[in-house]
């Protein structure tokens, strides 16, 4: 049985759109990555308005909710923008 890499996203712009895509994808096609986990702000902004509404549960609302979930192994942080 193999152990599950839990990745999660701070910021799903135009990078971290892309990033959940691939994450997604190959979670997909094999069962040891899964994205775990969004920290995104803007839940109707461009790119995260979509990937809110078919997967509201993987959002959260603050950094240690996925900095303390121990299914999380690493945080791919492509926030951007002047602030957070």
């Amino acid at each position: 049985m193999s152990k599950v890499f839990g990745i999660a996203i701070a910021g799903l712009g135009t990078v971290g759109s892309g990033v959940a895509t691939v994450i997604q994808h190959h979670g997909k096609q094999s069962s040891e990555i899964q994205l775990l986990g969004i920290l995104e702000k803007n839940k109707e902004g461009k790119f995260s308005k979509d990937w809110y509404a078919k997967y509201p549960a993987l959002f959260v609302e603050k950094l240690d909710q996925l900095v303390n979930n121990p299914e999380i192994h690493i945080i791919v942080e492509t926030i951007g923008g002047r602030s957070f």
